[in-house]
């Protein structure tokens, strides 16, 4: 996974269904790809991979910014802008995993090439939430934007549906429960009589 993020996933299961849904086991990721990684031979015509028009400023204030870096580059230039947050003209670093990709948002949040000064196209933002290039976007450049940003990636939501697909087959899978996504359970605050809700940390 080319992408550092975190996720929280809720999981409802109808009372009917008596198949109790097991938690994957944990999974470890030692060795995160890297932006440069994600991108090798990215095909010019993979579906998506429109680049996005920016102004003459835009990339005069992307060249002052190394990569890595953000608005605070800018800081003393005649290109200064105020940010509030890091991600504000943040541009890639190649040789490390990609910050969160985000689903919207204008102001320089568009996330920003670690070689050349411009935004991603809508591509290289799937590839860093490890979407096949087979797999096409339908909308406006905005909304792909957003369907993107917004996604869970692929290999993060597979042992997770997975094992939803258990439950609704009525499988109970192997599995070892000292390596289970641990469950929480949280009374209710309202009526200590009723059933606990259950609540899984993913």
């Amino acid at each position: 996974m080319p992408q550092l993020r975190q996720r929280v996933l809720f999981i409802g299961i109808r009372k009917d269904i008596k198949t109790p849904f097991i938690p994957p086991e944990y999974t470890r990721f030692n060795n995160h790809l890297t932006v440069e990684e994600a991108f090798a031979d990215l095909p010019q015509s993979c579906p998506n991979h429109q680049f996005l028009k920016s102004s003459k400023r835009t990339e005069q204030m992307l060249s002052l910014i190394p990569a890595g870096g953000n608005f605070k580059a800018l800081i003393g230039t005649e290109y200064e802008v105020k940010g509030l947050m890091s991600n504000i003209y943040r541009r890639l670093k190649g040789s490390e995993p990609a910050y969160t990709v985000i689903a919207s948002g204008g102001g320089g949040t568009w996330t920003y090439h670690h070689k050349e000064a411009r935004a991603l196209t809508n591509r290289e933002r799937a590839r860093l939430q490890a979407f096949p290039d087979d797999f096409v976007f339908q909308g406006s450049s905005t909304e792909i934007r957003r369907q993107i940003g917004n996604a869970v990636p692929p290999v993060g939501i597979h042992p997770f549906a997975e094992r939803i697909a258990y439950v609704l087959q009525g499988i109970i899978p192997s599995y070892d429960p000292t390596n289970c996504i641990q469950e929480i359970y949280i009374d209710s605050p309202v009526d200590p009589n009723k059933t606990p809700k259950q609540l899984h940390l993913l």
